[in-house]
């Protein structure tokens, strides 16, 4: 699971390109919206959400729902991420793991 983590890509807020899921965000938008991952994902208790908003329309929300460890010993979250952008909302589960820096990947799109 993990080798899948580092195919990933970082989600710490820098610009890279975005996973289809963030298609339809522009750079500043999924800057936004992977850092809320990392602050939901480290921070947040299970079922809590953690909501971020652009200021031009767009706004998001994370919400951790399962915390876990696989065999590696490495911690994972199961959340669901959602987002609204021109009166269109996409929701996805999603699954993330730490990587050996301790920033959270997301494995499962």
């Amino acid at each position: 699971m993990l080798a899948a983590c580092a195919a990933a890509g970082p989600q710490s807020g820098r610009a890279v390109a975005p996973d289809a899921f963030h298609d339809a965000l522009n750079a500043d938008e999924i800057v936004l919206a992977r850092q809320a991952v990392q602050e939901a994902l480290e921070a947040r208790p299970s079922g809590e959400i953690h909501r971020w908003d652009s200021g031009n329309g767009t706004f998001g929300s994370v919400v951790p729902m399962r915390t876990f460890r696989i065999k590696s010993g490495h911690y994972c979250r199961d959340f669901k991420e959602t987002f609204a952008k021109d009166a269109q909302l996409t929701s996805a589960n999603r699954t993330a793991c730490r990587d050996s820096q301790g920033a959270w990947r997301i494995v499962k799109r």
